[in-house]
C-alpha cells in the first residue's frame, strides 16, 4: 500500500486499497513466512522468559534514543519517541515482537537510504508523527495522525517472527575471596583471571584492571563513578561471569586497551570494535544506575542475564555491544545504542603430548593428534615425561617376540629381554607342543605343527595324549556295502546313509542291500531281486528300477541257418539269425529245409500214398 498520511484523504484511499486486497486474497491464497533472525543480529532483545504471553516481559525502551541496531522480544516490544535537540528518537535497524508492539510519536526508523521492517505478531500501535522507511507486517495495527509507512503495512499478515530460543545459561560457580578495592577515591584494584567471591569498590570514582581470560565472581557491585579497565593487547576475550547480581552505580565508564588504542587505555566508544571482546553473563540481575547530562554512562560489550531474572539500565547510557535478557529489558530514555556482535570465542590451546616420543607442543584440542592435557597448560619439563624404554619381549606361552615396555611384558606375563633389544634375530625359545593328527600325537612347535595340517594342543607332552580318540560311524553306501567314516559330512559327500550308533564291525549290522528289477533268461516276468541272485540267474539287473518300469523282452525261436534256438529279438538279430516270434520252442525243429523231391522216385511214388 503506498504510504499516506492519516487524515481525510486517506479514508478512500484505504478503502480502495482494502477492496483490492480483498480481492487478491479471495483469488491467491499466498504461503505464510516466518522471519527467522539470529540472536547476534540485535542490540537489545528480551526472550521473555518462561512467562504466558501476556505476562509483562517485555522490551522497553525510554525516549529521545538513537539506536544503532535490531531490537525485539519474544513478547511485547515498547520503543517510546520524543526527540529532543542532541537526542534523536530514531531506531537505525529493524524491530520484532512475538507479542505486542508500540511506537512513541515522532519515532524514526531506519532512513531514506536504508529500508527497515517491522514484524509484529500482535497488535502494532503506531504512534503520531512516527516515519518507518520499510514495511510494517503485523496481526492488527493503527497509526497515529501523521504516521508514515513507506514500505505499505500488511495486517493481518502471513509474515511473522520466528520466536527465538534464547542460549542455555553456562554452568559456573565461584566462591573464592571477596576482592575490595582499597579505601579512597582513585584507588584501584589489579585482578588476573581466576575464581573470587564479590567484587566491590569501597568508596566513588574507584578502578579496577581486568585483563582477557576467565573470571567468575559470586556478584559484582560498584559504587558511582566507576571505571572498569579491560587489557585486550592478547586479542582474545574476556568473559565474566556472575552467580549473582551485577549492580553499577551512575556515571560508570568502560576503558578498554588493544588494537588501535596506542597501547593506553581509552574509553569503549573511541575504539568500539574491542566490544566485541567483552563478555559479561549473570545468573543474576543485571543492573546500571543512570548517567548524568554532562557525563553519560560509557559502557559496552555484550551482557546476558541468562536466567529468570532482568536487566535495568537508566537513562544517558552510550552502549557498544549488546544486551540481551533470558526475561525482560528495560532501558530509560536518552541512550544511544550501538550493535558491536561479540566475537566468536577462540579454540583454547594447551599441551599436546605425545607419548611416543615425549615431544610436547601448543596446539588447540582439535590440532592435538596425541593427548591434549587441557586449556592453558603449558609445555614444561615435566608436562611429557619421557617414553619408557623398550625392548623385545618374550611371550612364552605364545612363543612369539614382540618390542615393548617392561611393564607392558610383565603385565602379559613375558620375559623382557633388556632395555633396547630386538626380536630380529628371535630371543625367544619356541616352545613345542602337542600336535594331533588325528588321534596321533606328537610334539612339535607350533609352526610346524600347522605347516603338516596338525592341530596344536596347549599340552606340552603327548603322555597322557590329548588328542581326541577317532571315533567311526557306518554309512551304508548304495550298494549295500559298508563305509567307516568319521563325520556324517565324509559319509554325504560318498553318497551314502549315516548310522551313527554302530560301525561297520558291529555283530549283527548289516547294511540293507538294494533290489531292483531283473529279467531272467527264458523268462518274460520281470523279478525283484538284488543284484547278486539276478547275475547269478544270468538275468540283466535294472538298478535302482521297480517292475513297473521295466519290461522283458520275450524268447522266442532264432533261427540262424537251420539251427534253431531261443533268443530274444535283440539277440537274434545280432547273430545274424531270423527270429520267429510266432514260434515257441526247438522241437521239432522248425528251422530245418524240406528234403526235395525227384516225382519218379521212390520217395515220389510214396508221396502218392501218403
Amino acid at each position: 500500500m503506498p504510504a499516506c498520511r492519516v487524515g481525510s484523504s486517506c479514508r478512500y484511499i484505504g478503502l480502495i486499497w482494502i477492496v483490492f486486497v480483498v480481492m487478491l486474497v479471495g483469488a491467491e491464497t499466498t504461503s505464510a513466512e516466518v522471519v527467522n533472525v539470529p540472536l547476534s543480529d540485535f542490540v537489545i532483545f528480551s526472550g521473555g522468559g518462561d512467562a504466558a504471553p501476556d505476562a509483562d516481559y517485555e522490551t522497553s525502551i525510554g525516549g529521545h534514543t538513537y539506536i544503532d541496531g535490531n531490537i525485539g522480544s519474544n513478547q511485547d516490544l515498547f520503543l517510546q519517541g520524543n526527540p529532543l535537540p542532541g537526542y534523536p528518537a530514531q531506531l537505525d535497524g529493524s524491530a520484532y515482537a512475538g507479542g505486542d508492539l508500540s511506537f512513541g510519536q515522532d519515532l524514526t526508523v531506519g532512513s531514506s537510504v536504508s529500508a527497515r521492517e517491522v514484524v509484529v505478531n500482535g497488535a502494532a500501535s503506531i504512534g503520531g508523527g512516527v516515519t518507518i522507511y520499510g514495511t510494517l507486517d503485523a496481526y492488527s495495527y493503527t497509526l497515529g495522525s501523521g504516521a508514515v509507512v513507506t514500505g505499505g503495512v500488511t495486517a493481518p499478515s502471513d509474515r511473522t517472527f520466528g520466536l527465538i530460543t534464547m542460549p542455555t545459561a553456562a554452568s559456573f560457580t565461584a566462591g573464592g575471596v571477596d576482592q575490595t578495592v582499597p579505601s579512597g577515591g582513585g584507588s584501584s584494584l589489579t585482578l588476573g583471571p581466576d575464581t573470587y567471591g564479590t567484587l566491590s569498590t569501597s568508596a566513588q570514582d574507584q578502578t579496577v584492571y581486568l585483563s582477557s581470560g576467565n573470571y567468575y565472581f559470586d556478584a559484582i557491585t560498584a559504587q558511582g563513578g566507576f571505571t572498569l579497565s579491560i587489557d585486550l593487547t592478547s586479542g582474545a576475550r574476556i568473559n565474566i561471569y556472575v552467580v549473582g547480581d551485577a549492580a553499577f552505580s551512575q556515571r560508570n565508564t568502560l576503558m578498554v586497551k588493544g588494537a588501535g588504542t596506542g597501547g593506553v587505555f581509552v574509553p569503549i566508544n573511541a575504539a568500539p570494535s574491542l566490544a566485541s571482546l567483552v563478555y559479561l553473563e549473570t545468573h543474576g540481575n543485571f543492573g546500571m544506575s543512570g548517567g548524568l547530562t554532562s557525563v553519560h554512562n560509557i559502557w559496552g560489550g555484550t551482557v546476558y542475564s541468562s536466567l529468570m531474572e532482568d536487566v535495568s539500565i537508566g537513562q544517558y547510557t552510550d552502549w557498544y555491544g549488546a544486551v540481551y535478557s533470558y526475561d525482560s529489558f528495560d532501558v530509560a530514555d536518552h541512550g544511544n545504542w550501538n550493535h558491536v556482535p561479540l566475537s566468536e570465542e577462540p579454540e583454547p590451546t594447551g599441551a599436546c603430548c605425545n607419548e611416543a616420543t615425549g615431544v610436547c607442543t601448543i596446539t588447540t584440542q582439535s590440532d592435538c593428534a596425541y593427548s591434549w592435557l587441557g586449556p592453558d597448560v603449558p609445555c614444561d619439563a615435566t608436562t611429557c615425561p619421557a617414553p619408557a624404554p623398550m625392548g623385545a619381549c618374550c611371550l612364552v606361552d605364545q612363543g612369539v617376540c614382540v618390542v615393548m615396555t617392561e611393564a607392558d611384558c610383565v603385565g602379559q606375563s613375558g620375559e623382557y629381554q633388556g632395555d633396547d633389544t630386538d626380536c630380529d634375530p628371535n630371543p625367544c625359545v619356541i616352545p613345542s607342543q602337542a600336535c594331533c593328527f588325528g588321534p596321533d600325537c606328537l610334539v612339535l612347535p607350533p609352526a610346524e605343527c600347522l605347516a603338516e595340517g596338525g592341530t596344536v594342543y596347549a599340552e606340552l607332552v603327548c603322555d597322557p595324549n590329548p588328542c581326541p580318540p577317532v571315533i567311526e560311524m557306518a554309512c551304508c553306501l548304495e550298494d549295500g556295502s559298508c563305509a567307516a567314516v568319521q563325520t556324517a559330512e565324509e559319509c554325504q559327500a560318498a553318497g551314502g546313509s549315516l548310522y551313527p550308533d554302530v560301525t561297520c564291525s558291529t555283530p549283527g549290522f548289516a547294511c540293507p542291500v538294494p533290489i531292483a528289477a531283473c529279467c531272467l533268461d527264458y523268462d518274460e516276468q520281470c523279478h525283484l531281486l538284488t543284484e547278486a541272485e539276478c547275475l547269478a540267474g544270468g538275468g540283466e539287473w535294472h538298478e535302482g528300477m521297480d517292475c513297473d518300469q521295466v519290461t522283458c523282452p520275450p524268447w522266442r525261436v532264432c533261427c540262424i541257418a537251420n539251427d534253431c534256438f531261443i533268443l530274444t529279438e535283440t539277440d537274434c538279430t545280432e547273430q545274424g539269425g531270423t527270429w520267429e516270434p510266432g514260434q515257441m520252442g526247438c522241437e521239432p525243429n522248425p528251422c530245418e529245409a524240406p528234403v526235395p523231391v525227384d516225382p519218379s522216385s521212390w520217395g515220389a511214388i510214396k508221396s502218392v500214398y501218403r
